[in-house]
């Protein structure tokens, strides 16, 4: 068995550094910055400044620490605001899920297993797993409103006899249950929820990259990496296959095509153009941005 790295410090990461190539300008400030961020959380945005990534930990001549940090800087602001755009979209889904449960199964509809299943499914083993499903989310739900101590849930054990509505359970689900509650409905009510919030799109596209923006908004919550980060993307729409879109580029082409959210959107991609003139040390290509993006992304 390999033997873990030992601990080194502030003035041994330095040193580490420099011998690997990397420049200093401020070697008091880069002692701060080290104790503050993190020697480990730092190290994965120096990738983008190596000869031979993966290969040798090596950097290409001239590359500065405060280039790093730079990078780092970037990031931060990055997920920043994509996280306020995550905050509008996870409202509006919902939002979405409530008015069609409530409207078509009623305020406790979310009780109800035809939320789930489709009695006319001629398929016995797709009839099982949508009940197994149902009651997988009626355990969750069931355990989060037990454990719950916000205002409202209280409210509603104590003046409904523990019963409560559609719209006040999805309170308390996680932008991940929202996303597996869309996943598990029935196909009917999938499709009238793309239809009518999704600007017409197909819900097999909603189905598949609701998953995958839970995902990256989960980086975000959790202060990691988003730059220079393979990120695993959703069903290929038409504009993804166009410019053969990957990573953040194709989730921002979802976004501006698939949700109605125009001045959020337009907001967003304003902010992303002013930090990328902030740290003008970092291009497009962290992000898997054609040279054009903003020609393409702004509308």
């Amino acid at each position: 068995m390999i033997e873990l790295k030992k601990a080194i410090t502030i003035e041994e990461q330095i040193a580490l550094l420099k011998s690997r190539g990397m420049h200093f300008g401020n070697e008091a400030l880069a002692k701060k910055l080290l104790s503050q961020i993190g020697y480990y959380r730092l190290s994965g945005y120096n990738l983008n400044f190596y000869k031979n990534p993966g290969v040798e930990d090596l950097f290409q001549k001239g590359v500065t620490f405060e280039e790093v940090i730079q990078s780092y800087l970037f990031d931060k602001e990055l997920k920043g605001i994509f996280f306020q755009l995550f905050q509008t979209i996870e409202v509006r889904v919902r939002s979405y899920l409530i008015l069609e449960i409530s409207i078509e199964y009623g305020a406790d509809g979310w009780k109800n297993i035809n939320l789930f299943v489709d009695e006319n499914e001629q398929s016995l083993q797709k009839k099982e797993k949508a009940t197994e499903d149902f009651e997988r989310f009626q355990q969750k739900m069931s355990s989060e409103l037990a454990r719950s101590r916000e205002t409202f849930i209280i409210h509603h054990h104590r003046k409904y006899n523990s019963q409560f509505p559609v719209w006040v359970v999805a309170e308390i689900m996680s932008f991940g249950n929202i996303s597996k509650l869309y996943k598990n409905m029935r196909t009917q009510n999938k499709k009238a929820i793309a239809k009518n919030y999704f600007l017409g799109s197909h819900y097999t596209f909603i189905q598949s990259w609701l998953e995958k923006i839970v995902n990256i908004r989960n980086i975000c919550c959790h202060h990691n990496r988003l730059i220079n980060r393979e990120l695993a993307c959703g069903k290929k729409t038409p504009a993804i296959k166009k410019y053969d879109a990957k990573g953040i580029f194709a989730y921002l082409l979802f976004i501006r095509d698939h949700f109605d959210i125009a001045d959020d959107y337009a907001e967003f991609i304003n902010d992303l153009e002013k930090i990328f003139k902030k740290y003008p040390s970092v291009t497009p290509e962290v992000l898997d941005l054609p040279a054009n993006w903003l020609e393409i992304l702004k509308v």
